[in-house]
């Protein structure tokens, strides 16, 4: 396997937040209860990534570990006085993550998950503060000759369904008038498909590409 860098451009501010349902939510809840059924419960459902090193990722024994999940166990503590009294719920699929919150199967979200206007105002979560800001990134092999996104035109782009990284590419490509190939799925998905170089470029957050690198023993 070639070399790999991270190419950072700065052309999209995300803000990476924490998702919770409020009163505005398809079971009608009103303030306060989902912290009373967790309590009733005595357990937290918390929505996680399980595919992103160092962010939210399962470990070979079995364990969840990285920056989201500390979150999840601080709102244990918070809540139940158990910073383990946590089960972490698979919310890897970026298109589902929403539905997971609106059908009450996790009490609360906590990954990658960018605010947005219309996500704001259209989907009846409760949008904490933001807890991570990143950028959109492209990750590129250091012997490919690409050093901008206008070096792109024709490229097989993985990237990851249904998130504002595929739409924000699909604008940045029809902005600066290039072509280019995408290649869709689960963030794992795509990372393993650029890995092994079955596309010229995988983009996501920053943060997920540098954290996906930082594991490997062939990047730069």
């Amino acid at each position: 396997m070639k070399r790999l860098t991270l190419l950072i451009l700065a052309l999209f501010a995300l803000g990476l937040a924490v998702a919770c349902e409020d009163d505005e939510g398809g079971s009608g809840a009103e303030a306060g209860d989902t912290v009373a059924t967790v309590q009733d419960r005595g357990e937290l459902l918390c929505g996680v990534k399980q595919t992103q090193p160092l962010f939210g990722f399962k470990e070979a024994d079995g364990s969840v570990t990285g920056f989201d999940i500390e979150f999840c166990k601080a709102i244990a503590a918070a809540t139940l006085g158990d910073a383990n009294a946590v089960e972490y719920v698979d919310a890897s699929d970026a298109s589902t993550r929403f539905e997971l919150l609106a059908d009450q199967e996790i009490d609360v979200l906590i990954r990658t998950t960018t605010i947005t206007a219309s996500r704001d105002r259209e989907l009846g979560v409760d949008f904490a503060q933001t807890t991570f800001y990143t950028g959109q990134g492209f990750a590129v092999r250091t012997d490919s000759g690409i050093d901008t996104t206008s070096d792109m035109g024709e490229a097989a782009i993985c990237v990851q369904t249904g998130t504002t990284t595929e739409q924000n590419v699909a604008d940045h490509f029809t902005d600066i008038g290039l072509e280019y190939s995408p290649l869709g799925g689960l963030s794992q998905d795509v990372a393993d498909a650029f890995f092994t170089g079955r596309c010229d470029v995988l983009t996501a957050d920053a943060s997920d590409l540098a954290s996906r690198i930082a594991v490997r023993d062939d990047a730069a």
